[in-house]
């Protein structure tokens, strides 16, 4: 039990982080509409990526960050900074 409330304080904390990233890019290319890519592995056993190499593809990961308050919105949205 404390394992699984360790994993949930750690996604906590990265999505936090993950937000306040997005908001930042949104802010420097003056953009509503971002997309960020992440490498995506897919593998469920390790042992197999020693038989046929490490390949990894790429999910894009949309966020819309319009609104008229959609900085602060899109954090609280995301239970960063509480209410706004």
């Amino acid at each position: 039990m404390q394992v699984v409330k360790h994993m949930l304080l750690n996604l906590q904390q990265l999505k936090a982080e993950s937000a306040v990233a997005q908001v930042l890019l949104g802010r420097y290319s003056r953009s509503e509409d971002i997309v960020v890519g992440t490498p995506l592995a897919n593998r469920t056993r390790l042992e197999l990526e020693g038989l046929i190499g490490y390949f990894v593809n790429s999910a894009a990961l949309r966020i819309d960050l319009a609104g008229a308050h959609a900085h602060r919105g899109y954090l609280a949205a995301q239970k960063f900074l509480g209410s706004c």
